[in-house]
C-alpha cells in the first residue's frame, strides 16, 4: 500500500498541483549561505511542505525552496505541523551526540516513539511519523482541520534503502527559489539567491504556472 501511495508523489504528477517546498525562516540557517542540495544531502531527514499552486500556497514560511524530491525519499505525510525533530544528521545536530551510533539511534527513537519537540506524541497511529498520505488526501484533511499548512518528512541523504520494491533514496533536487512575501523578508530572499545562483526564481502565482508547464513539457531540466 506504501509503494502505491509514493508512485502519487512523482514530481511529474504532483506538479500538476503543486510543489514540495522547504521555508526558510531561520536568519541563522545555513541554507542563507551555503548551496542548499549539498546541505539537505546531509541531513538524515528535514520538514517540508507541499504547497498546492492553486489553494494551499502557504507554508511555515513564504520564503524558501521548491524541491523536486524521489518518492522514495519521502517518509512521512501530515496534514498538519507535527513539531518532527528536523534536521536529524546535520553537523549542528552532531554536537549533541557523543558518537554516529547515538545520533542514529536518536532518529530512529523519534520515528517510532512519534514523540515531537514539544516531547508530545504526534499522533495515536500506529505508524507515528511514518504516516503516508497521496497528496489529494493530505491536501483534503489539512483543509478539513484548518491547519494552515502541512508537514512532508523528506530524507536528505542518497542511497538509503527504505521501502522495499522501490530503488533507493537519491539526491534532492532543488528546481527553485520562491518569495511569495513582502519587503521583511527580502533580505533572507536575496541571501538564498545568491547562496544557489543559478536556480530559477519564483515571485508570483504566475510564475508558478511558468514552472508546473515547463515540467509538463518534459524540460530535460526536469528529469532525474
Amino acid at each position: 500500500m506504501s509503494n502505491e501511495i509514493l508512485e502519487q508523489w512523482d514530481f511529474d504528477e504532483i506538479s500538476q498541483f503543486g510543489f514540495i517546498f522547504h521555508g526558510v525562516r531561520d536568519e541563522n540557517s545555513v541554507l542563507l549561505t551555503e548551496r542548499a542540495d549539498a546541505v539537505f544531502s546531509s541531513w538524515d531527514i528535514f520538514s517540508t511542505s507541499f504547497i498546492d499552486v492553486k489553494y494551499l500556497l502557504r507554508s511555515i514560511c513564504p520564503v524558501g525552496l521548491i524541491l523536486q524530491v524521489p518518492k522514495q525519499n519521502i517518509i512521512g505525510t501530515h496534514p498538519h505541523d507535527v513539531w518532527f525533530p528536523t534536521h536529524l544528521g546535520s553537523a549542528k545536530d552532531k554536537k549533541k551526540y557523543s558518537s554516529k551510533a547515538a545520533k542514529t539511534g536518536s532518529l530512529s527513537h523519534a520515528l517510532a516513539t512519534g514523540v515531537d519537540l514539544k516531547g508530545r506524541i504526534v499522533n495515536d497511529l500506529p505508524e507515528k511519523y511514518r504516516r503516508l498520505m497521496s497528496p489529494t488526501n493530505l491536501a483534503e484533511m489539512q483543509w478539513a482541520m484548518g491547519a494552515p499548512y502541512n508537514e512532508v518528512l523528506v530524507i536528505g541523504r542518497s542511497d538509503v534503502n527504505v521501502y522495499s520494491g522501490l530503488p533507493a533514496t537519491r539526491k534532492v533536487k532543488v528546481v527553485g527559489i520562491f518569495s511569495g512575501s513582502n519587503s521583511s523578508d527580502l533580505y533572507d530572499f536575496n541571501r538564498l539567491c545568491q547562496a544557489n545562483s543559478g536556480v530559477p526564481i519564483y515571485k508570483t502565482l504566475n510564475d508558478l504556472q511558468r514552472l508546473r508547464k515547463d515540467i509538463r513539457t518534459s524540460d530535460p531540466a526536469f528529469l532525474y
